[in-house]
């Protein structure tokens, strides 16, 4: 099953939805395999005030590929 994923940009805001391969504090990805594990869900990160980035998500299955 190929991966997918859809990336908007709204002035300083991402949005992404589909397969992803977060590298987050709470939330990482292990690439030590040969055939590495990615996320699905929506992540949303924000830079719109300076000095702050603020990222929210959620991520509803884990995918082994």
């Amino acid at each position: 099953m190929p991966a997918a994923a859809v990336k908007a940009r709204f002035s300083n805001t991402v949005i992404k939805y589909g397969d992803q391969m977060p590298q987050l504090p709470v939330l990482n990805y292990d690439n030590s395999r040969l055939l590495p594990e990615s996320y699905t869900g929506t992540l949303i990160t924000s830079k719109e005030i300076d000095g702050l980035e603020v990222v929210a998500g959620r991520f509803t299955q884990e995918a082994r590929k």
